[in-house]
């Protein structure tokens, strides 16, 4: 009661209210805070190297309480996780969005720092393996394991110094990348990634991994059976090896399979350079040359496969879709365009487009302009002739088909209608 005694109140109304009087012993028993030396406290605290995200915010949280920022408490904490993050990808990454609020802020420094902890995971086991004397290479179950880092992800970012795979794995369609592509895109089409190029020079994490520092320490390439490719293609196997044989005989196409397994060339001549242009999406599979996932067609089965492909007398355009699905061969395009512009049955049913009706001028004034045809009617012969501007019609009988007749029966009308400056007539009778 002495402590109640020593308080002072404006009023006996405030010294009977419970809440005033409750709020007077608060304020006795917890003292004044110093908001400007809470808030310096706020203000310097940064994220320390081994804290995560969460302990981070939970010290900022406790230390708001104190600084009386109310309604601005959570942008507070946000702008302080911008200053203070320990790591300046994550400040990058912030300050990306232009709408970004704490809750956001806090998922992206969360991912970030999971996805640190695993990639440290990652690069302790590839080191361990690289290092290790006794295993030449990854087994398929630490493959694995590599990858449930990275399945689910909502987009992940693959670096490469090989610029030539951004369209190989980007730009380009499934149907047009060589079977060995194909199959390595596939495999990828679990993950959602982007991928860019980085100059060897500064992809120094994966260069230093691809290094290893064994002797002969070569990676035998995997070997896929392929045998589901060739089932795609709509082809009996005799046909298939019909196609094999012609290409081994085929001085153009055992050229161009050589080059293939090997080396180009830098410099081709003749036909060699409209394969050389295709070079990319050549492969060798069962020693059959494919383009893409089509054969590669020799010289002597060209005309046959034309043939066959025309069978229905269908279109350039379907025809040129058919060939798309099966075979290949360098100007395949143009052959098929010839062969239906000179098939001889196609020029016999085909149907050319109506021709639309052209109006004729009308004249500036009556029978400057006329039209003229015999005709007959009854077993008797007539002279028709209109005029363009008024469509005024005469129709004079002709005694005969004579040119006498006729001239007569234009004089007559002439002489009463006016001499025009252009006839129109089929020169017929």
């Amino acid at each position: 009661m002495d402590k109640f005694d020593g308080f002072k109140f404006s009023s006996k109304e405030e010294q009977d209210d419970i809440d005033t009087v409750l709020k007077r012993f608060e304020e006795f028993c917890m003292g004044t805070t110093h908001e400007a030396f809470e808030s310096y406290h706020f203000h310097v605290r940064v994220q320390e190297p081994n804290e995560s995200i969460d302990a981070y915010v939970a010290e900022l949280r406790k230390l708001t309480r104190v600084c009386n920022f109310e309604a601005f408490e959570d942008r507070m904490i946000r702008d302080r996780i911008l200053v203070g993050c320990k790591t300046d990808h994550v400040r990058e990454k912030l300050l990306e969005d232009p709408k970004l609020d704490l809750k956001k802020a806090i998922d992206i420094a969360r991912a970030y720092g999971a996805s640190q902890v695993k990639l440290n995971e990652m690069k302790e086991l590839a080191v361990d393996r690289v290092m290790s004397k006794d295993r030449k290479k990854l087994f398929p179950e630490e493959k694995k394991q590599f990858s449930k880092y990275l399945v689910g992800l909502p987009k992940f970012v693959i670096e490469t110094d090989h610029k030539p795979l951004l369209s190989l794995m980007k730009a380009k369609d499934l149907d047009f990348l060589t079977p060995r592509i194909q199959r390595f895109r596939m495999r990828m089409l679990r993950f959602t990634y982007d991928i860019e190029y980085v100059a060897g020079k500064d992809l120094v994490t994966a260069d230093s991994l691809s290094r290893s520092p064994l002797k002969n320490n070569k990676a035998e390439e995997e070997t896929v059976e392929v045998s589901t490719i060739f089932q795609s293609i709509p082809i009996s196997d005799e046909r298939l090896e019909e196609v094999r044989r012609a290409q081994q005989r085929d001085k153009e196409c055992r050229e161009v399979i050589q080059f293939t397994q090997g080396h180009w060339p830098q410099r081709t001549h003749g036909i060699l350079k409209l394969y050389y242009a295709e070079r990319h999406c050549l492969a060798v599979e069962q020693d059959i040359l494919l383009h893409g996932c089509r054969l590669a067609i020799p010289s002597s089965l060209r005309q046959d496969m034309l043939q066959r492909i025309h069978q229905g007398h269908q279109g350039i355009v379907k025809c040129r879709a058919l060939a798309c699905t099966c075979i290949w061969w360098p100007g395949m395009s143009k052959g098929i365009e010839t062969l239906v512009n000179n098939c001889p049955e196609c020029e016999k049913h085909i149907v050319l487009p109506p021709q639309p009706l052209v109006p004729t001028p009308t004249p500036d004034h009556p029978w400057k302009k006329v039209g003229s045809d015999l005709f007959e009617w009854q077993g008797e012969h007539y002279l028709l002739v209109v005029d363009y501007y008024s469509r005024w019609i005469e129709i004079p009988h002709l005694s005969s088909l004579t040119s006498k007749s006729v001239i007569n029966s234009f004089k007559a009308i002439f002489a009463r209608m006016g001499i025009p400056r252009t006839v129109l007539t089929d020169n017929g009778t």
